[in-house]
């Protein structure tokens, strides 16, 4: 019995290490702004952001926290799961995504809020370069259908 805790306490003491030692700066979090020229209208591409969020999140209601189409802004929420090495609990990391749009641009920018493990009902907002890595994913991610839903290749067409 005493064999086999020893290999789980000495797991947990160098992750804990490890995810200590390489906690996130705001430098991690820079990246995750981007500003894209298409031509068309503020009013047009207001639309086709909506319908993005719409059809990407399961509920899209819950999700937008603000919204205006004279002054061309989207804010919505969302979560991605995430996984700590050697740790078999999902860890969901919440962010909030700013759209903001002008005639023939947008800006879509994402932050991230806090992260909070179901299990146990861990809660915080220290996130290690793993979690920042995993948030940039996910701005890729949402960067890049926004992109594709409001520029065409989306695949509109039926």
């Amino acid at each position: 019995m005493r064999k086999s805790v020893l290999p789980i306490i000495i797991m947990f003491i160098v992750s804990s290490f490890i995810s200590c030692v390489t906690m996130a700066d705001q430098k991690d979090f820079d990246k995750m702004s981007a500003v894209h020229e298409v031509k068309m209208s503020k009013s047009a591409i207001y639309d086709k952001a909506m319908i993005y969020v719409a059809t990407v999140y399961n509920s899209p209601k819950k999700v937008i926290q603000y919204k205006d189409k004279g002054q061309g802004m989207i804010v919505f929420n969302g979560a991605k799961e995430w996984h700590q090495p050697m740790n078999p609990y999902s860890i969901f990391l919440h962010y909030k995504t700013t759209i903001r749009i002008k005639n023939n641009k947008y800006k879509i920018e994402m932050s991230p809020l806090h992260w909070h493990q179901p299990y146990g009902g861990h809660t915080g907002s220290n996130f290690s370069k793993s979690m920042a890595e995993s948030y940039s994913a996910e701005f890729k991610k949402i960067d890049k259908g926004l992109y594709d839903q409001i520029s065409g290749a989306a695949g509109d067409d039926f």
